[in-house]
């Protein structure tokens, strides 16, 4: 099940990424991000890629892996979005 669970998220991942290279560069960027670091994921969401020195990691297999955060723009106003551990209730209301 794990094993599912990590190759459907690989294929998510690659799926933006993919969609982030082939669009257009914009200049509306989160605040302090660099058009270098930025991979677009449509008007409303991108992914900041963090500097390598301090994400450096090499899973097993020796494939490079990206660091970073995943933005969203709501309301003209972009938010970092943070993924809650599993088990978490977050209340909304």
């Amino acid at each position: 099940m794990k094993a599912i669970l990590a190759a459907a998220a690989l294929v998510v991942v690659g799926a933006l990424l993919q969609r982030g290279i082939t669009a257009e560069p914009r200049a509306d960027l989160p605040t302090g991000v660099e058009t270098s670091q930025w991979i677009p994921i449509g008007d409303n969401a991108g992914f900041l890629i963090t500097p390598e020195k301090a994400t450096a990691y090499q899973p097993p297999g020796g494939r490079q892996v990206l660091a970073g955060y995943f933005f969203a723009k709501r309301n003209g106003q972009w938010f970092r979005l943070n993924v809650a551990p599993v088990g978490t209730i977050v209340q909304t209301r």
